[in-house]
């Protein structure tokens, strides 16, 4: 069960040596063994929120529904229903890019998930910000992460790691400088020749630079970005932190559970992953804007905005589609406007943060 908790002192998830504070400005509200979420809250009620996950304790694994070789779409909550029997359900939050023009869809770079023997290149990977994708690997038997250069030749080698999401750098144009809906990864912490701490960064209004430079904060030495716009959903013990009606093929649920040896449900080989670049420093985001045309992944993601923060431009607050934070025509008129008439600069902690 989730235990709400009011501010209070870090408690460190493992063995010495401990894991740094909590950034600045944000405060505990839940925990299981191995997981915490933070909370840094803003004057325009759209937080951030900040999934900690130490591998030595807890696990984080693709949740899929698939149809030969593509995916069944579900939200988060749909998603967090079909995990039910899972040990230790603690949260689920979106992941890899994807064709939002059919459902079933394919993820637009590669993918693999053991549990379900499923591998897909991606329909973008040769196409589609080339050069630019990075990838998650998990090894949870081995209680370690990566996010390494994206190499496709590695997918269909369990040995590189049962679970693999590859998405995209930080510093990849997917309107870059708009303060719209994030999803970010990150890691910290060596180990075992990769890293037993994942970060993820989930908010409704960050430009990519401010998602990745909230990562560092944490101490992350590797980011990238996962799906955001109307895709990125937050979901912790059956209470949607960042909802959506959007639905999406792939989430990575996280649970408050580690296998004991030998019982982990995939061999995974023993490599190192940890060696890899990431190329995860960002400037911000120069360059064009893709604004999701031209079959680019996720086609509906946010148009850029001009010098104030706007809306998105995408359903994920709900206005086309119903339902989410300021569901219904009236709530989402009152979040755009709200959101358009606060400058990045004017972001402020709410009071009493």
């Amino acid at each position: 069960m989730l235990t709400l908790l009011l501010p209070l002192a870090w408690a460190g998830p493992g063995p010495t040596p401990g894991p740094p504070p909590p950034a600045a400005g944000y405060s505990l509200i839940a925990e299981a063994s191995g997981v915490q979420v933070y909370e840094q809250p803003w004057t325009d009620g759209a937080p951030d929120y900040l999934l900690v996950v130490d591998l030595l304790q807890a696990t984080v694994t693709s949740l899929l529904d698939p149809v030969g070789t593509e995916l069944n779409r579900h939200t988060a909550p749909g998603f967090w229903e079909r995990a039910a029997g899972a040990e230790g359900r603690f949260a689920v939050l979106n992941g890899a890019f994807f064709s939002t023009a059919s459902d079933p869809t394919s993820p637009a770079f590669g993918l693999r998930a053991d549990p379900y023997g499923y591998v897909h290149g991606g329909y973008g990977t040769h196409s589609e910000y080339v050069g630019q994708q990075r990838s998650l690997h998990i090894r949870n038997s081995h209680e370690r992460a990566a996010i390494v250069t994206a190499d496709p030749s590695t997918l269909g080698d369990a040995a590189a790691a049962p679970e693999q999401v590859v998405a995209l750098d930080p510093d990849a144009d997917k309107s870059a400088t708009s303060w719209v809906q994030r999803t970010f990864a990150g890691v910290r912490d060596p180990h075992d020749g990769g890293y037993r701490t994942l970060l993820f960064f989930v908010s409704e209004v960050a430009t990519q630079e401010y998602a990745h430079d909230e990562l560092l904060a944490w101490g992350a030495v590797h980011t990238m970005m996962l799906d955001g716009g109307g895709s990125t959903q937050l979901r912790v013990d059956g209470v949607d932190l960042v909802a959506s009606t959007r639905e999406v093929p792939h989430v990575l649920l996280v649970q408050a559970w580690h296998a004991e040896d030998g019982d982990s449900g995939s061999s995974d080989g023993g490599s190192s992953d940890g060696g890899s670049s990431d190329g995860g420093t960002t400037d911000g985001g120069g360059g064009d804007t893709d604004a999701g045309g031209g079959g680019a992944p996720d086609g509906g993601s946010p148009e850029e905005a001009t010098g104030t923060r706007q809306g998105p431009a995408d359903p994920g607050c709900g206005c086309a589609e119903g339902g989410g934070r300021g569901a219904g025509w009236l709530g989402c008129l009152s979040l755009l406007a709200l959101l358009a008439a606060r400058r990045p600069t004017d972001r402020a902690p709410a009071p009493g943060s």
